[in-house]
């Protein structure tokens, strides 16, 4: 006998007045449906799923190339290491002006529909038309499409002669891998001993990817990483297995409200077993586990099965009895001032837990940091948003208008010297104006400083690379600079 969803549906189809279209009714019920559940139990459907399998799997298929659009034109920012686009020589500042003999510049495309065009299955072939600075003529690029890696790691390097620093942006399947690739590297520079983890904006992952990970702060064996549970799911532990292959003395882990889920679980396993010093700001609050189901039209469904818990016992979910009040918790941070001052931090001492030698820690949210690190209010300034999408392209103007053998050709040199000067901040300021961005004297003079390190972060990624960028940045980085300071005490 059929369900009742099932007889709704039937008599809708055979009955209802006008023509339905069965599948989207399907698809809003099992929406519906989850709502009841949480926030993180999803219908995904077919056309959607490829898109978030190539997030996660660590790969997609295309030419390889992190572009913008600016006056209606596609401008590459960079060609992604060893791709397609990488080998057949696209430089950076390079304008895709067609694809396959059809003009794409000036036609009102979004970043949705060039990647559309640029993506396809590996092996396939796309030419693509390149207009250059210095060239007159368009210079037409055949290009295989190859399986094209979207990196975990964003940035390794070393701060000093035993401090590492490395940036993770996701724990996808590839993960692990580069984040032990990273301290090889970084072992075989110098003499590792300490490490900044930045997990800032990491949404997590694959939680294998972030056990995996645990193991290597750790050398004794058995000690509890993390435990999930259900109603339906039998408890299971998560513990070390005993080895690390590179020993780290000091370790720092930087959070901020967009860490959640397995940043989360690395954060608080780390901070329950007094491993590592937390800082930044509370992470986001998403301990739920989820396994993905393949339904029969090729779609998926994301069901919650367990909670995540830390060695201590806390839950890091935060409540989401109201869904409208959990898709607002972030921006209620901002405005009750918990982003900027330590004490606007709500603590319950009803969900108190304790570290393995005794520290007070607190479940019922996310991950709250040993170190209070505040956000600098200056990024919510809407004037300095819309300055900084400015600056990329006002750096491929430069580099297409100045002679840039004037900068320096080695890192290192790079990084000492005084690259922007006031005259560049000075055209910079000029050329925002023609976009339309207007300013006074006294907002121009409290801004100066955050320009000047966008513009050399954004040359120094256009010289030596995408994680040369992180190297500049966090040269101002108030977390960064919290942790080095952290791990020196």
């Amino acid at each position: 006998r059929p369900g009742k969803l099932e007889e709704v549906l039937g008599y809708i189809q055979g009955r209802y007045m006008d023509t339905i279209n069965r599948r989207e009714l399907e698809e809003a019920a099992i929406r519906s449906m989850l709502e009841q559940l949480d926030p993180h139990s999803i219908y995904i459907p077919r056309e959607e799923l490829k898109n978030i399998e190539e997030q996660m799997s660590g790969a997609f298929e295309g030419i390889g190339v992190e572009f913008q659009l600016i006056d209606d034109t596609v401008v590459i920012i960079s060609p992604l290491s060893g791709s397609p686009a990488s080998r057949a020589g696209i430089l950076p500042g390079d304008k895709i002006i067609t694809v396959d003999d059809s003009l794409i510049a000036g036609q009102g495309l979004n970043s949705a529909d060039v990647v559309g065009l640029l993506k396809g299955p590996k092996g396939s072939e796309v030419v693509v038309g390149i207009a250059r600075h210095g060239i007159d003529s368009l210079l037409h690029f055949p290009l295989q499409r190859d399986q094209i890696p979207l990196h975990s790691v964003d940035a390794a390097y070393m701060l000093d002669s035993i401090t590492g620093y490395i940036k993770l942006n996701r724990f996808s399947s590839n993960a692990y891998e580069e984040f032990m690739q990273a301290l090889d590297s970084l072992s075989n520079k110098a003499g590792l001993k300490n490490l900044i983890l930045d997990l800032r904006g990491n949404p997590g992952g694959y939680l294998p990817e972030a056990i995996k990970m645990l193991n290597q702060f750790f050398s004794e064996k058995d000690v509890l990483l993390l435990y999930t549970e259900g109603s339906k799911s039998p408890r299971r532990e998560y513990k070390t297995k005993g080895y690390a292959l590179f020993p780290l003395e000091k370790i720092a882990v930087l959070i901020d409200e967009g860490s959640a889920s397995a940043s989360e679980i690395v954060a608080g396993a780390l901070q329950d077993q007094d491993r590592a010093l937390i800082l930044g700001r509370r992470s986001f609050g998403k301990g739920l586990v989820q396994e993905q189901y393949t339904l029969s039209d090729s779609s998926a469904l994301r069901l919650t099965v367990a909670h995540y818990y830390t060695p201590s016992g806390r839950s890091i979910q935060k409540p989401y009895e109201n869904l409208e009040d959990y898709k607002s918790e972030l921006a209620k941070r901002h405005e009750n001032g918990e982003l900027f001052h330590a004490d606007s931090i709500h603590l319950q001492d009803s969900i108190r837990y304790y570290t393995t030698k005794g520290r007070e820690v607190y479940g019922g949210g996310g991950i709250t940091p040993d170190i209070f690190v505040p956000l600098d209010s200056i990024y919510f300034d809407d004037k300095l948003s819309r300055l900084r999408s400015l600056i990329t392209p006002f750096v491929i103007h430069f580099f297409e208008s100045e002679n840039p053998d004037t900068l320096p050709d080695e890192p290192e040199v790079f990084l000492r010297k005084k690259v922007v000067t006031d005259q560049m901040v000075e055209d910079f300021l000029a050329f925002a104006k023609q976009k339309k961005v207007q300013m006074s004297t006294a907002e121009a003079q409290r801004l100066r400083p955050y320009l000047r390190n966008f513009l050399k972060a954004q040359i120094g990624r256009h010289l030596f690379g995408e994680a040369f960028y992180y190297q500049v940045i966090n040269q101002e980085d108030k977390d960064v600079e919290a942790a080095y300071r952290a791990l020196q005490e």
